[in-house]
C-alpha cells in the first residue's frame, strides 16, 4: 500500500500531542504569573483553600480559601514588589540626574537664544521706524525747498518780462542784428593761413564744419587726425544708415521685398559718404611718414575748400 503524506503516522501523532501540552502549560503559567504578579494571589492546593481562620493564624501555610480570593495578610502591592526587588544599598542614578541637568541646561540656553533673537528683531523694526520717520521728514523738507526756489525763480521771471515790456521797442535795435544762424566765421582767427599770407573767412554751418574749421586754425598741419583701420567704423556706420534709410525706402518704394530694400540700401552705402572708405583721411596701416603727410595735406586743402568763401 502506497504511503499517503497526509495521514500521520503513530509516533508523529504522538509528537504533535506532546508538542501542543507542552506549549499550552508553558503558555498557561506565563499568563497565570502575569495575573499573580499584577494582583498577587495565594498559592492554591486543588480548587479549594483551607477556611479555618484559627488554622490560618497558626500555620499561614495551611490556609484553604476559596479559590480566587485573596488573603489579605498575604496581598501585596506593585510598589512593595519593586521596593522588594530594588538593589540594596545604592542611592540615585548619578547618570540619570546629570543627563537630566544637562538636558535643562540646554533648553535654557535654547530658550534664552530665542529671547535675544525676538528681542534683537524688535529693536530693528524700532530703529527701521525712526529711519523711515527721518527720511519723510528729509523728503518734506527738500520738497519745502523746492518749492521755495521754485517760486523764487518765477518772481524773478515775472520781473523781468515786466521790465522787458516797459523798455522802449528801438532800445535793442542793434543787438538784434546778428548773423545767420549756425554760421561760424573764423577769419579773425586764421592771421596767416594760405601759401601768399592772405587771410580767408571759413563759413562753418554746424556743429562738425565748425570743429573741422577750428582744428584748421588752431592746430599744425601734423596734427590732422588719420585713419589707418576704416574697417573698424564700417559695421557701425551701416548699421546707422540702414537704421536710417529702411524706413524711409518703406515710403519711397513700398512693393518692395525686404532682402529688396536691403540690396538697395547697400549699394548706396557703397557710394555715400558716410561710408568710412569713402572719406578722407584714410591711409593703410603700414604707411610711411611721407605718405601720411601728403594725405594730411590732402585733407586740410580739402576742408579748406570746403569751408571757405567763394
Amino acid at each position: 500500500m502506497p504511503h499517503n503524506p497526509f495521514i500521520f503516522s503513530p509516533t508523529q501523532f504522538i509528537r504533535i500531542f506532546v508538542i501542543v501540552n507542552i506549549t499550552t502549560y508553558i503558555t498557561t503559567k506565563a499568563y497565570l504569573d502575569s495575573r499573580a504578579f499584577s494582583t498577587p494571589q495565594p498559592r492554591c492546593e486543588g480548587n479549594y483553600y483551607n477556611t479555618n481562620t484559627a488554622a490560618a493564624a497558626a500555620n499561614p501555610t495551611s490556609t484553604r480559601i476559596p479559590f480566587g480570593q485573596a488573603a489579605a495578610a498575604t496581598a501585596t502591592t506593585r510598589a512593595e514588589v519593586e521596593a522588594a526587588m530594588a538593589p540594596k544599598g545604592k542611592g540615585e542614578n548619578t547618570k540619570k540626574v546629570a543627563g537630566n541637568a544637562r538636558k535643562a541646561e540646554a533648553a535654557a540656553q535654547k530658550q534664552a537664544a530665542a529671547n535675544a533673537s525676538a528681542a534683537a528683531r524688535e529693536e530693528e523694526k524700532w530703529q527701521q521706524g525712526a529711519k523711515d520717520t527721518s527720511k519723510k521728514q528729509a523728503a518734506a523738507v527738500k520738497a519745502a525747498e523746492q518749492a521755495a526756489k521754485k517760486a523764487e525763480r518765477e518772481a524773478m521771471l515775472a520781473e523781468e518780462e515786466k521790465g522787458m515790456r516797459d523798455k522802449p521797442k528801438g532800445a535793442n535795435k542793434k543787438t538784434a542784428e546778428k548773423k545767420s544762424r549756425g554760421t561760424l566765421d573764423l577769419a579773425q582767427l586764421d592771421d596767416n593761413n594760405g601759401a601768399g599770407g592772405k587771410e580767408r573767412a571759413l563759413n562753418a554751418s554746424g556743429i562738425d564744419n565748425a570743429l573741422d574749421a577750428l582744428s584748421l586754425t588752431t592746430s599744425s598741419p601734423h596734427d590732422m587726425k588719420l585713419d589707418r583701420h576704416p574697417e573698424r567704423r564700417f559695421p557701425a556706420a551701416y548699421k546707422a544708415y540702414e537704421e536710417r534709410r529702411l524706413p524711409e525706402i518703406d515710403k519711397e518704394r513700398p512693393g518692395l521685398r525686404r532682402n529688396q530694400k536691403i540690396e538697395l540700401i547697400k549699394k548706396e552705402f557703397e557710394k555715400s559718404d558716410e561710408n568710412p572708405f569713402n572719406q578722407s583721411g584714410n591711409v593703410r596701416y603700414d604707411a610711411s611718414k611721407e605718405e601720411l603727410a601728403e594725405v594730411r595735406k590732402k585733407v586740410r586743402e580739402g576742408v579748406e575748400n570746403r569751408l571757405g568763401e567763394k
